[in-house]
């Protein structure tokens, strides 16, 4: 597990913090929580499209193979 230090704006910091406690939770735990679903979301985001796009070319490479038989 890596530390990461950042800088929070006194109205984001009290906004923050309002949401953990309405969570349960502390204020790291909270901003912890957050960065966590939001990384793994978009991980999952990046693969989908990473596939979407072997798939592409896969049938581009398909179609000009169609292509080059015909000929």
């Amino acid at each position: 597990m890596k530390r990461k230090l950042i800088d929070l704006d006194a109205e984001t910091e009290r906004r923050l913090s309002i949401l953990a406690g309405s969570n349960g939770m502390s204020l790291k735990k909270y901003i912890e929580y957050i960065l966590f679903i939001h990384g793994n979301e978009h991980t999952i985001k990046i693969e989908k499209e990473e596939k979407k796009k072997k798939e592409k070319v896969q049938n581009q490479l398909s179609i000009l193979d169609e292509i080059d038989r015909n000929k």
